[in-house]
């Protein structure tokens, strides 16, 4: 809703007509002797001069705003000069002006500079680099790039992020096309939400060590970026930092990393492989949501909880074990998995959800190390199952599946020899797999002696 709320509010500030007046092909709203330029009926085009002063109606006002998207999309505009009266400039004024190849800052103003001739605004007392262009040359004395600073810069097709830079602000480079390739520097600490979010052309990009946090839906739709090296020092990737970056086929989760949060590799279409560490304590709802080529999940007896959606739409899952530490299988786990043959239950599972395996009417082969089956285990699974699915239990305990709602359906229930092993995975074996996931389009999460979530508790 965040996201969606914040591009309707950008469109909203591009086409909304206000009570303004029009000066010299500048559009302004006057109160008392000040005036803020804003945007128009018409989108500003050519080159612009913002004066420190305009008249009207017999009166001259002092130009000191700029306001948020007054020139937002205006694709046409290809120079813009700011006076120095000039001492606020509101959120995304400039996002969208994928023409802009010249940005000055009139000497003498007090809170902006354009400074080495960079093309570019900056906040002088907090070296915030706040508005570039496809021509912005980064001056070594910024310390920040700011939220949407970049924005819709379509024509950047490479930028020079100096050692100074310590952080990356939201949306700073936010449908940024033409951008193919990036490198951040070991000084930056943070990349904020949205940072490249649809980069669609980026198919490189080097985080360096010291870079802690990724933040939401900041790779998010980067069609073109095939691969991408999480650094040992970043403690969390955001919602949706991955979503829809559909070339992406590996990913290595580093030892640092403690939360993946929900969405955070939705739609990864291409991914085929995952190596998540033994530290990771969270993976939250959907994050692996439409991964279709993903083949085979082993979850061991270390996880205890599994979030919702989780593997929605992986349609190639054709294997998928559940160990001994689950409790419950969330809505819409593994829904849409048409491909799924066979699921193993550990002997923990409490509950599973109405819609947990929706669509998975493929399923021939179902594991239960259920000793006590309950009706909430048992009802849900694709009716079609009840006929199809060879129902495997542990020994001893046919009769008491046999009288239990749900369970009872299946036509062919067979007692295992050895109800001690999961579909081979025995907790020795286990050991020698701690954090390492997945080859041939095979996932395994594992966390050596410890109960960790693979859930979405909290977010």
């Amino acid at each position: 809703m965040k996201r969606l709320l914040t591009l309707s509010t950008l469109l909203l500030l591009s086409i909304m007509t206000f009570a303004s007046t029009l000066v010299n092909g500048i559009y302004y709203e006057f109160s008392g002797t000040e005036a803020t330029v804003v945007s128009g009926t018409n989108k500003y085009t050519g080159s612009v001069t913002i004066p420190a002063s305009v008249s009207s109606g017999g009166n001259t006002y002092n130009v000191t705003r700029i306001e948020s998207g007054a020139f937002y999309e205006c694709t046409g505009l290809t120079f813009i000069s700011i006076s120095n009266s000039v001492t606020s400039i509101g959120d995304y004024a400039f996002s969208g002006c994928s023409g802009l190849t010249s940005i000055t800052v009139q000497e003498g103003n007090t809170k902006y500079d354009s400074r080495n001739n960079c093309n570019a605004i900056i906040e002088t007392a907090t070296n915030t680099l706040v508005t570039g262009c496809k021509n912005t040359t980064i001056p070594n004395s910024v310390t920040s790039i700011g939220s949407s600073a970049f924005s819709g810069c379509s024509g950047l097709a490479s930028i020079t992020i100096p050692n100074s830079v310590t952080s990356i602000g939201s949306r700073a480079f936010y449908r940024c096309s033409g951008l193919t390739a990036i490198t951040i520097p070991n000084s930056v600490t943070s990349i904020g939400d949205g940072a490249f979010d649809h980069c669609s052309g980026l198919i490189f990009i080097t985080i360096p060590n010291s870079v802690t946090s990724i933040g939401s839906e900041a790779f998010y739709g980067c069609s073109g970026l095939a691969s991408i090296t999480i650094p040992n020092s970043v403690k969390s990737i955001g919602l949706s930092a991955f979503q829809d970056c559909s070339e992406l086929t590996s990913v290595t989760i580093p030892n640092s990393v403690i939360r993946i949060d929900k969405n955070a590799f939705k739609d990864c279409s291409g991914l085929t492989s995952i190596t998540i560490s033994e530290n990771v304590m969270n993976i939250g709802n959907s994050a692996f949501y439409g991964c279709s080529k993903l083949t085979s999940v082993v979850i061991p007896d270390e996880v205890f909880s599994i979030g919702k959606q989780l593997f929605y739409n992986c349609s190639n899952l054709t294997d998928v074990t559940i160990g001994n530490g689950v409790t419950g299988i969330g809505a819409d786990t593994f829904r849409g998995c048409t491909n799924l043959k066979s699921v193993t239950l550990g002997k923990s599972i409490e509950s599973v959800d109405a819609s947990a395996f929706t669509g998975c009417s493929g399923i021939t082969s179902i594991r239960s190390y259920i000793e006590n089956p309950t009706a909430a285990t048992g009802v849900y699974f694709d009716i079609s199952n009840y006929s199809n699915a060879t129902l495997y239990v542990p020994q001893g305990t046919k009769n008491k599946y046999l009288a239990t709602s749900g369970w009872k359906n299946y036509a062919n229930i067979v007692e295992m020899d050895d109800p001690s092993a999961i579909n081979g995975v025995n907790a020795e074996d286990a050991k020698s797999f701690v954090g390492k996931f997945i080859k041939d389009n095979r996932i395994i999460i594992m966390k050596n002696g410890k109960k960790h979530s693979v859930s979405g508790q909290g977010m």
